[in-house]
């Protein structure tokens, strides 16, 4: 390795630890199992402060988003040490303070919503921190 790279890697790796990094849309696998949830202990040591989990998407119905939202919860809530549910810009802070991955989660397309408002005030109450409007199919709030 020369001194420029390491040089690289050193400021690449300050920049990450004094900063704030955030993966706005990890895919994880969406079905309601805990198996490859792991990996984001890969993040925690990679520098990341945040991460949003995929809940649902357009081809998913509001039952199956909220099943793999409580899995999801139950399995950060089991891990304080590692891990830490974001509801606030605070909680991003105090993650950050902490050390730990701060974890929330999106929607790609609110078709699970069907045209139910209120839902979208639910999934917020759960965590879920972004929505795309549509995604892939057209559905009462958006084209897609």
């Amino acid at each position: 390795m020369s001194i420029a790279t390491g040089g690289l890697e050193s400021r690449a790796r300050s920049l990450i630890d004094q900063g704030l990094v955030w993966e706005n849309h990890a895919c994880m696998p969406m079905r309601p199992e805990t198996d490859f949830l792991p990996q984001l202990a890969r993040m925690k040591q990679s520098g990341y402060t945040v991460v949003s989990l995929n809940v649902g998407m357009d081809s998913t119905d509001t039952n199956t988003n909220l099943r793999l939202i409580a899995v999801f919860r139950a399995w950060v809530r089991e891990h304080p040490n590692d891990y830490m549910l974001i509801e606030t810009s605070e909680d991003v802070r105090e993650a950050r303070r902490r050390g730990l991955l701060g974890v929330c989660f999106d929607l790609e397309g609110l078709s699970s919503v069907d045209g139910q408002i209120s839902l979208i005030d639910l999934y917020y109450s759960l965590g879920v921190r972004w929505a795309l409007m549509a995604y892939n199919k057209t559905n009462a709030l958006a084209g897609g």
